[in-house]
């Protein structure tokens, strides 16, 4: 998954970027680091948003499945 492709699919999945960065568990300027292909994007996080597009998740029903607490 590119940068490109990440910042695409968070928006899809309807968070953004400050959401997402809460959501995977790491800062802002990691998850704009991914965006700009300055770090690479883990294949876990690239996994669960290709997943999570692909059955219409929103980040609140995978916290819901996963029984994570909501923050």
């Amino acid at each position: 998954m590119t940068g490109e492709e990440f910042r695409e699919a968070i928006y899809k999945v309807g968070m953004t970027q400050t959401a997402a960065a809460r959501f995977f568990g790491v800062n802002e300027t990691s998850l704009r680091r991914w965006i700009s292909g300055k770090y690479p994007i883990p294949e876990p996080v690239a996994m669960l948003l290709k997943t999570m597009h692909r059955y219409s998740l929103t980040p609140e029903n995978v916290l819901r499945y996963t029984n994570r607490n909501q923050e």
